[in-house]
């Protein structure tokens, strides 16, 4: 099992993707951030991907821990960072040098 993690560009969501889950467990995710935290459960067996928005986050910039909890334990822990406001003003400013829009 592994779990992994991807924003998108638009700065307002998380990809969450867990690969190979164990059969016949109890699979939980927990996604926990400065303002907030979701959790949902799925079956083994299968990949599952989940899109989390920001605003399900309580929104915000900061570091988000992910967990993977199997039969109440934490399997697998990831991290992302949630700095879009800079992110996305760089890449603003960087379409403005070069003038992408021609």
């Amino acid at each position: 099992m592994a779990i992994n993690t991807t924003q998108t560009a638009d700065c307002n969501k998380v990809i969450i993707r867990i690969t190979n889950p164990e059969t016949a467990v109890n699979h939980e995710v927990v996604v926990t951030g400065p303002n907030g935290n979701v959790s949902y459960t799925f079956p083994g067996g299968v990949d599952n991907t989940r899109i989390i928005q920001a605003d399900e986050l309580g929104g915000g910039n900061g570091i988000f821990i992910v967990d993977h909890m199997v039969d109440g334990l934490v399997y697998a822990r990831a991290g992302f960072l949630f700095a879009c406001d800079v992110l996305c003003c760089l890449a603003s400013k960087m379409e403005e040098l070069l003038d992408c829009d021609l």
